[in-house]
């Protein structure tokens, strides 16, 4: 929900409601990706990485970033396999990552028809969701038009 009855005490339109939530998701959106980029800045999640993720484990982040599948992915001489879901009997994937807020990689299968990211992206689970298991867009710019799958923080008044 993002704020349908008032901004600034002024009853704002459905249409003009909607348009601002997608210049806001998608201005984050761009500033994340652009961020994730420069992994001179990543040396405290790399730390983290290698005393906190551990294979089999279970993360729960809040972050629509890819900072935590960057820090996995990106130890040494290793092939990670992230699991978006939680598991069962954790004998599958080597990370379980629990994203609640969604993430700037994933994206609803029916909004990248046509494109040639389609081809690319993998499965979450049985939803009509899918996610980009990659951390450029070099060779998919077009997805940055595609609003991603986040959820903006709201705040209820009553």
């Amino acid at each position: 929900m993002f704020n349908k009855e008032f901004i600034e005490s002024k009853v704002w339109s459905a249409a003009r409601l909607q348009g601002v939530k997608q210049k806001t998701l998608g201005i984050v959106t761009r500033y994340l990706w652009n961020a994730i980029q420069d992994t001179t800045k990543l040396h405290h999640l790399y730390d983290f990485s290698k005393r906190l993720l551990k294979r089999r484990n279970v993360i729960i982040t809040f972050n629509w970033d890819l900072t935590v599948e960057r820090a996995w992915n990106d130890r040494a001489g290793e092939t990670l396999q992230i699991e978006y879901s939680f598991p069962g009997d954790r004998k599958g994937k080597d990370l379980y990552l629990l994203k609640p807020h969604g993430s700037i990689d994933w994206f609803r299968k029916k909004d990248l028809e046509g494109l040639p990211a389609a081809k690319e992206v993998e499965s979450l689970g049985h939803s009509p969701l899918c996610y980009y298991p990659y951390f450029r867009l070099k060779k998919n710019p077009d997805l940055i038009k595609v609003l991603p799958v986040i959820v903006p923080p709201i705040c209820l008044f009553r």
